[in-house]
C-alpha cells in the first residue's frame, strides 16, 4: 500500500489484534504503528495516518 511517496507495509501479526504498520517514507526515515486490542480486518478496513 502506497501513502503519498511513503511505502507502507501492513501486517496482521495476530487474530487477537496487532496490526503492525512499517511507513519507509523517502527521507529514509521508518515509522512503526502497532496497532493491539480487538481487529476486525476486512477488504473496507481503513487505516489513518497523520503527520
Amino acid at each position: 500500500m502506497r501513502i503519498g511517496d511513503a511505502t507502507v507495509d501492513v501486517k496482521l501479526l495476530s487474530k487477537q489484534g496487532t496490526l503492525q504498520a512499517d511507513i519507509i517514507n523517502p527521507s529514509g526515515y521508518k515509522i512503526i504503528l502497532e496497532w493491539k486490542g480487538q481487529t476486525h480486518i476486512s477488504k473496507e478496513t481503513q487505516i489513518s495516518i497523520t503527520m
